[in-house]
């Protein structure tokens, strides 16, 4: 009859207050409490060789088969090789919160071109406290979302040449106009850096979502056909890599509240097929 609940080393269960190296403060929710199942358990190595695809999967097994949890990513370098179409999947119906010890100590890194190292598909999933890197290897998007009620926290991404640095995809089959969303993600506290021409941050077929206190540098966020967004307390610089843009909203879109950008770079862009505004 007694319940015991445990958190990563170096995690608190209060609210913190962040700052990230573009100065910009925030709060970030409390962290999630539950049963602990620690990669290094599952045989996970620290030291930035090998392969961890393995390892992190049976921890994520172990955690939803257990009906919930922490999977904890303690300090250290992690790096993924194998794993399709991600080499971490955080898939099915049970949510669970994905954790490392902070984005400044815990790093996970792909070695595989142009593959994905984090997929999210689970509504509810919660992940905090992690560095994503394709940028080293020249692999896929850092972090991917195409679930609902989703919560990312406390992450930093570096991300390369390839594709999105961090892509929330809407559900499967969305497409401009068809009513399809993701409903009720939210992502705050992150240090995006990325090499893509294009859309470093596509936040994409999204309702009632918001993105906060990011500082990214590198191409723009792109929403994408969204419905009642908010951008909140951005500080966005251009790479050197062809893009200038902050901000781009594509119709059809509507209720997007954008506050608080600051660029050294272009402002924005609002398309409205056949002609697009500038904004700066």
């Amino acid at each position: 009859g007694q319940i015991t609940t445990a958190v990563p080393a170096g995690v608190t269960t209060g609210a913190v207050a962040v700052t990230t190296s573009g100065g910009t403060a925030s709060s970030a929710a409390p962290f999630s409490v539950g049963r602990v199942f620690s990669v290094s358990t599952y045989g996970a190595v620290n030291n930035g060789t090998g392969d961890n695809t393995a390892a992190f999967s049976a921890a994520i097994a172990a955690a939803q088969g257990a009906g919930g949890g922490i999977v904890s990513v303690p300090a250290g370098t992690y790096l993924f090789v194998t794993g399709s179409p991600a080499s971490i999947q955080i898939d099915g119906t049970v949510p669970i919160t994905f954790a490392g010890a902070g984005r400044a100590t815990t790093k996970l890194v792909e070695f595989t071109q142009r593959r994905d190292l984090l997929s999210i598909k689970c509504d509810g999933t919660v992940v905090e406290n992690l560095s994503f890197d394709t940028q080293t290897h020249n692999g896929g998007h850092g972090l991917g979302d195409g679930a609902n009620n989703t919560k990312v926290q406390g992450i930093q991404v570096t991300s390369g040449i390839e594709t999105f640095g961090i892509l929330y995809a809407g559900p499967p089959g969305a497409k401009p106009g068809n009513g399809l969303y993701s409903t009720g993600n939210i992502i705050n506290d992150v240090i995006l850096n990325d090499e893509f021409k294009s859309d470093g941050f596509s936040f994409a077929f999204q309702k009632n979502g918001a993105v906060s206190n990011v500082v990214h540098t590198g191409s723009r966020i792109s929403i994408y056909a969204d419905s009642s967004v908010t951008v909140t307390n951005y500080r966005y610089t251009p790479g050197h890599f062809g893009a200038t843009a902050g901000w781009v909203i594509s119709t059809p879109s509507d209720h997007i509240t954008i506050t608080n950008f600051v660029t050294s770079g272009e402002g924005g862009e609002i398309n409205n097929a056949p002609t697009s505004a500038r904004v700066n």
